[in-house]
C-alpha cells in the first residue's frame, strides 16, 4: 500500500510542476507573438524617420551604421530578458517531493510491497514476487 500511495504523489507532483512549465510557456508564446504584432510595423515607421533624421545631420552611410549598431543593441537587451528564467518555488518543491517518492519506491522493502499489490496475470511474475520476499526475510534474519 505504501508503494501506492508513493506512486500516487510522485504523479500528483509531477503534475503540479508540468502544469506550471505549460503555463509558462503559453504565456511566453503568447507574449511574444502579441510583441512581434506591435513591434513590427513601429520599428518600420521608427527606422525611416531614425534614418531621415540621422541622413539629415551626417552622410548616409554613417545614419546606417548609427541605426544598425542602436538595433544590436536592442536585440542584445531583448535576448537578455527572454532567456531569463524564473523559478516557482512550488513546481521546485514539487520536482524534489517526486524525486524523494521515486527513490522511496527503489527501496527494498517498498518494492516488494509494490510487487504484492500488483495484481499479478502471469506465474512467472508471482514466483519472482515470492522469491523477493524470501530474499528479504533471509536478509533481515542476518
Amino acid at each position: 500500500m505504501r508503494a501506492r500511495s508513493l506512486l500516487g504523489i510522485a504523479a500528483q507532483a509531477e503534475g503540479i510542476r508540468l502544469k506550471w512549465l505549460l503555463g509558462q510557456q503559453a504565456r511566453f508564446g503568447l507574449l511574444l507573438a502579441g510583441g512581434a504584432f506591435f513591434v513590427l510595423p513601429a520599428l518600420a515607421l521608427f527606422h525611416v524617420a531614425a534614418w531621415l533624421w540621422l541622413e539629415r545631420h551626417s552622410d548616409g552611410m554613417q545614419a546606417t551604421l548609427l541605426l544598425a549598431a542602436a538595433d544590436l543593441s536592442v536585440m542584445a537587451a531583448l535576448l537578455l530578458v527572454a532567456l531569463r528564467r524564473t523559478n516557482d518555488p512550488v513546481a521546485d518543491q514539487a520536482r524534489d517531493l517526486r524525486r524523494q517518492s521515486l527513490a522511496a519506491i527503489g527501496r527494498p522493502a517498498t518494492l516488494l510491497d509494490a510487487l504484492q499489490t500488483l495484481p499479478w496475470q502471469r506465474p512467472a511474475m508471482r514466483l519472482g514476487a515470492m522469491l523477493l520476499g524470501r530474499v528479504k526475510g533471509s536478509r533481515a534474519r542476518r
